[in-house]
C-alpha cells in the first residue's frame, strides 16, 4: 500500500507519525509525506484549529486523523513501543516518552484529561536509536515518577548523549538529589537561548517551593542564566502576572518567558 503521513502545526517531527511509518514499513507498504493518490493518508497535529475539510483525497483513500487538537485517540500498543521511524522527517535525534500523565491538575492543561495519572510508559532504549547522539524527553512531568528519572539519567550518562528535556521540568519537585543528577546531565540549550534547564511558575501560590527549588539548583552548580521561567498570563490579571514576572527577572535573576493563555480549547 501507498501510505503518507501529514503532520500539522509543529516545529518537531510529529513522533506518532514517525511510530505509523515504522508499523508500515515493517508490513512492507511505502510511506512518505507527499504522495499522490495513497490508498491511506494519517494527518495529525497537537494543537485545535486546523480543520478535517481542508484535505482532500479520492474516494479511495482511507484517511485516519489523530493527536489531541482533533481528536483523544491513542496508538495501539504494536505501534506505540515501535522504534520510531526517524528518517522520516529526516530526524538527527531520538525523541519519546519515558512516563506518560502527570501529577498536577493545572486548570489550562490537557494532560490530566488525556493522560491521566502519572505512569510509567517505556524505557528510553525503547526510542533510542543507538546512531544518535541527542535525545529529547517528551515527558510532562519527568521529575515525578519515583526511580524512573533516575534510570533515565544514568542511561543519557553511561551513553554520553545530550538531552534536551523538553517539556521543562516541575520546580516544586527539585530536591537536592535530582538537582545533582540534573547538573551531571549534558544538557542541549533550549530555543537557541543559553538556558538549558525551563519551568514554570504560573501561579503565585507556589512562590517558596519556586523559592526552594531554584536556590537547590543552585546549589548543584547551575548558574540563573541556565534557567528560563516560563509565566502563565491570564487576560485581565495584569497585576499577577507583573509581579510574578519581576520577581523571576529582578530576585531570582532568572530570564522569565510570558506565556499568554488564549483560551482556546
Amino acid at each position: 500500500m501507498k501510505v503518507i503521513m501529514v503532520s500539522l502545526g509543529t516545529k518537531i517531527p510529529n513522533l506518532a507519525l514517525m511510530k505509523l511509518s515504522a508499523w508500515h514499513k515493517q508490513k512492507g507498504d511505502y510511506v512518505s509525506l507527499n504522495e499522490p493518490n495513497p490508498d491511506i493518508a494519517y494527518i495529525s497535529t497537537p494543537f485545535a484549529g486546523f480543520s478535517n475539510q481542508r484535505f482532500l483525497f479520492g474516494p479511495e483513500t482511507k484517511v485516519e486523523f489523530g493527536g489531541y487538537g482533533l481528536n483523544d485517540r491513542t496508538l495501539p500498543d504494536e505501534v506505540e513501543h515501535l522504534m520510531p521511524d526517524y528518517s522520516l522527517f529526516d530526524c538527527q535525534y531520538s525523541m519519546g516518552f519515558t512516563t506518560r500523565g502527570c501529577i498536577r491538575r493545572c486548570w489550562f492543561c490537557w494532560v490530566p484529561r488525556f493522560e491521566g495519572a502519572i505512569r510509567k510508559h517505556s524505557p528510553i532504549q525503547e526510542f533510542h536509536d543507538p546512531c544518535h547522539k541527542h535525545v529529547m524527553l517528551l515527558d510532562n512531568n519527568i521529575l515525578a515518577l519515583a526511580g524512573m528519572f533516575e534510570a533515565t539519567a544514568e542511561y543519557l550518562a553511561e551513553n554520553g548523549l545530550t538531552v534536551n528535556i523538553s517539556q521543562g521540568i516541575d520546580i516544586r519537585l527539585v530536591n537536592e538529589r535530582n538537582a545533582g543528577i540534573l547538573k551531571d546531565l549534558k544538557h542541549a540549550s533550549h530555543q537557541s537561548r543559553h538556558a538549558v534547564l525551563h519551568f514554570a511558575y504560573d501561579d503565585s501560590e507556589y512562590k517558596k517551593d519556586l523559592e526552594q527549588g531554584v536556590r537547590r539548583l543552585l546549589q548543584a552548580g547551575f548558574k540563573p542564566r541556565d534557567m528560563m521561567c516560563y509565566c502563565l498570563a491570564v487576560p485581565g490579571k495584569f497585576q499577577d502576572v507583573y509581579n510574578r514576572v519581576r520577581y523571576v527577572w529582578e530576585t531570582l535573576h532568572i530570564d522569565p518567558f510570558v506565556m499568554v493563555y488564549n483560551k482556546q480549547k
